[in-house]
């Protein structure tokens, strides 16, 4: 599972820094935060509505923006930890051109995917 994730890091900051070099790191860490967000808050909101009950809505979009958040500082730290960058390039950077471009077309549709499920899942609900 660890190799998955890092290979989506690897390919959204390599998309990311051909558009844009500045700050290309912590965008790829904000996409990869918002995959993860997309695909699991339609479960974490019901969890908290039947907790809540529903009548606490001020409470509800408070632990949502606070569950965001942590998912954002828990990639930021595994991410910024020691050597693990140089670790991953290392580890992707001699793929070839048809392995690359396979890797930027999953990662698309792995963000494409996150934001269609969310929008179903919050539909279903």
């Amino acid at each position: 599972m660890k190799a998955i994730y890092n290979y989506l890091y690897y390919h959204l900051y390599s998309l990311i820094s051909v558009v844009r070099r500045f700050n290309a790191r912590e965008s790829a860490i904000l996409y990869l935060s918002a995959i993860i967000a997309f695909l699991t808050m339609p479960f974490i909101s019901s969890l908290l509505s039947k907790l809540l009950s529903g009548s606490y809505r001020l409470l509800f979009i408070l632990l949502l923006g606070v569950y965001c958040a942590l998912i954002v500082y828990l990639n930021k730290k595994y991410f910024e930890k020691g050597e693990r960058i140089k670790k991953i390039v290392h580890q992707f950077k001699n793929e070839s051109i048809l392995q690359r471009r396979v890797g930027y077309g999953v990662v698309v549709l792995a963000f494409l995917f996150s934001i269609a499920a969310f929008f179903i899942f919050l539909s279903l609900m």
